[in-house]
C-alpha cells in the first residue's frame, strides 16, 4: 500500500517545473497571506472574482492562476497549476508613399490578431504511485472537442477573452510512473451569433 504522505516528502511542484521547463518564478511575490495582498489600490483588485483565483491545488497550495476548462456536460480544473503564456499582435498594412526624405512607411492597424496561448504542465497521481490515466482521459476530452472551449483563468480575463480553440497538443515521454508532462497551443476564441436575413 502506498504511503499517503509520500508526496510531502518527495514531491515539489516548483522543482518539477524547473526541471521540465526551466525555472519559473511565482507570478506574484508571496509575502504572508497572498490573498491579503489584493487591495482596492492594487489594479488586480478591480477585477471581479479576482480573490477566487487563489484556490487550492491538489497539493493544498494556493494557486495564483488556476485554469478550468468547460464544454457542454463536462468541466475540469487542472489539479496542479499549469504554466500559461500569452502572445499577441496586430495586423498591419504598411504603405510606402513617395516622401521627400524617402524614409519610413505609413502604417494602418487593420485588425488585432487572436491571442496565442501556450499551456504546459504535469499531471500527477497524488493518491497512489499510478499513471494518471483519469486525468489524461479528462484532458483528451478537450483535445477531441469540435468547437470552442470555455476557459476560466484570471490572465485570460485580463486580456478580455473566455473561450479558446485548441490547435496542437503534445503528451511526451515523461520519466516517472505516476506523472505525465503535457502541453497544448490554442487561440483566443469568441462565440458569434449569426443571423441570416432574406433580401
Amino acid at each position: 500500500m502506498a504511503d499517503p504522505n509520500y508526496i510531502a516528502s518527495k514531491f515539489d511542484l516548483d522543482e518539477l517545473y524547473r526541471d521540465l521547463y526551466g525555472y519559473v518564478a511565482p507570478p506574484f511575490p508571496a509575502f504572508g497571506n497572498i490573498g491579503d495582498q489584493i487591495t482596492p489600490s492594487n489594479p488586480l483588485g478591480a477585477i471581479a472574482a479576482n480573490l477566487e483565483q487563489f484556490k487550492k491545488s491538489a497539493l493544498n497550495i494556493e494557486m495564483a492562476l488556476p485554469l478550468k476548462l468547460s464544454i457542454e456536460g463536462f468541466e475540469w480544473q487542472f489539479p496542479l497549476e499549469p504554466i500559461v503564456s500569452i502572445s499577441g499582435g496586430n495586423m498591419l498594412i504598411m504603405r510606402y508613399p513617395n516622401r521627400p526624405n524617402g524614409q519610413g512607411s505609413h502604417k494602418e492597424r487593420w485588425a488585432k490578431k487572436d491571442y496565442t496561448v501556450t499551456v504546459k504542465g504535469v499531471l500527477v497521481d497524488l493518491a497512489d504511485e499510478n499513471y494518471p490515466a483519469d486525468q489524461i482521459s479528462a484532458l483528451r476530452r478537450f483535445f477531441d472537442h469540435e468547437g470552442s472551449i470555455k476557459a476560466d483563468n484570471t490572465l485570460f480575463r485580463l486580456f478580455g477573452f473566455e473561450y479558446i480553440a485548441i490547435e496542437d497538443f503534445e503528451i511526451p515521454f515523461t520519466e516517472g510512473q505516476n506523472m505525465q508532462e503535457f502541453s497544448f497551443t490554442c487561440y483566443s476564441d469568441q462565440l458569434f451569433n449569426s443571423l441570416l436575413t432574406e433580401l
